[in-house]
């Protein structure tokens, strides 16, 4: 079990690499990714919110408002299923350091394992969003 949290934590760290992103040299473009970041999420739930209540007005309208946080429900049930099938063999058996991490005496079930957990993090951080 301390292999598996040694290399999630490590994956996490090549992930999300704030010293990269936020280095004297590249500060223009970390500055322009985040302010693009911030668009995107701000774009996204201004959509978001507009589908809501176009879903809730015509929901209101049959009297079936009760169902509007099934569908809600199901929509983000949907986009997580659809961006997972995407992304699970780039993450998975698709990165730089799978071959490298086969080659070390652990067993490749404690890898992949590492990998679906990073995948279901990745995935939940979506869906909060």
């Amino acid at each position: 079990m301390n292999k598996f949290w040694v290399i999630t934590k490590v994956q996490l760290k090549e992930i999300i690499d704030f010293r990269k992103m936020f280095n004297k040299q590249n500060k223009v473009k970390s500055a322009s990714f985040l302010g693009l970041v911030i668009l995107f999420i701000a774009l996204f739930g201004f959509i978001s919110v507009v589908y809501n209540l176009m879903f809730a007005f015509m929901l209101n309208e049959t009297g079936n408002i009760d169902l509007l946080p099934g569908f809600m429900f199901v929509i983000a049930s949907l986009m997580t299923l659809f961006t997972t099938m995407f992304k699970v063999k780039g993450t998975i058996f698709g990165s730089k350091d799978y071959e490298t991490l086969q080659s070390l005496p652990i067993k490749s079930s404690t890898i992949v394992t590492s990998k679906i957990f990073i995948l279901y993090l990745y995935e939940l951080i979506f869906t909060l969003i």
